[in-house]
């Protein structure tokens, strides 16, 4: 498994450019999933384990910081400490684990990154009114 470099750029969010930007954003959490989770499947090498842990845990914490000075209006502060521990979560585990694949801890990173992702993309939406994400709608309507 080849290691890729994620290119992180600071652009300022305007109406025009916003939905891109969220894109943009969401993309490194889908493409870190994506690795730990053919890591998970098919095994990986040290070096690549420990560059796939680095990766993540830079990705969390350039976002830790970004969101919520970024987008301030949106992001919450419940939401800004939920980004800061799962930041040191990721922080953590890549000291853990930095050396050996962890096949538990990599389904995790990938629920965590997935789970990321869609709350990035939610964005979007997010002033869509009586907006009811997918995943909530069969909650509606057994209700």
């Amino acid at each position: 498994m080849a290691t890729k470099e994620f290119e992180l750029q600071l652009t300022k969010v305007t109406e025009e450019n916003r939905e891109e930007i969220i894109d943009e954003m969401a993309l490194p959490f889908l493409e870190l999933a994506e690795r730990f989770e053919a890591a998970r499947l098919n095994g990986i090498s040290a070096d690549d384990w420990s560059a796939l842990m680095d990766a993540n845990a830079y990705v969390w914490m350039f976002f830790k910081n970004y969101l919520p000075q970024t987008f301030d209006n949106e992001v919450s502060e419940q939401t800004t400490t939920t980004l800061e521990s799962i930041s040191q979560y990721m922080m953590r585990a890549r000291s853990a684990m930095h050396a050996e694949l962890d096949v538990e801890l990599a389904g995790k990173i990938v629920q965590l990154n997935l789970n990321m992702c869609d709350q990035i993309l939610r964005m979007r939406v997010g002033s869509i009114p009586n907006y009811v994400p997918p995943m909530n709608q069969a909650f509606a309507a057994a209700a």
